[in-house]
């Protein structure tokens, strides 16, 4: 599609709107998604300490990661639930004791 020289006109001032009401800036989305992590914290890194660090600048995306990350996360055996044969389960579940259930 070719534009004449005062579609073009109009194009641009609407483009120099949009970018001055916020369209040339980035979303906090945008930029927790760009967020660079630095390599030396990684062997280190905790999710939750860079969530408590980070808050203030990406606060609705901290709500989500705490109601996320406040969630209980367990595994089972699924043998066990769907099998009808005898229950089983290795070593390793046999094992917990109920301070791993706290965690």
């Amino acid at each position: 599609m070719i534009l004449n020289e005062g579609q073009l006109e109009t194009r641009k001032k609407w483009e120099q709107m949009v970018f001055e009401i916020g369209g040339g800036h980035k979303s906090k989305l945008d930029s927790y998604l760009n967020e660079k992590i630095e390599t030396n914290e990684l062997p280190s890194f905790s999710i939750t300490g860079w969530w408590k660090l980070h808050t203030p600048r990406f606060s609705i995306l901290a709500r989500l990661a705490r109601d996320v990350l406040a969630m209980p996360i367990s595994t089972f055996a699924s043998e066990s639930t769907f099998s009808t044969g005898s229950r089983i389960i290795d070593d390793l579940r046999a094992s917990l004791t109920p301070k791993w259930h706290k965690l």
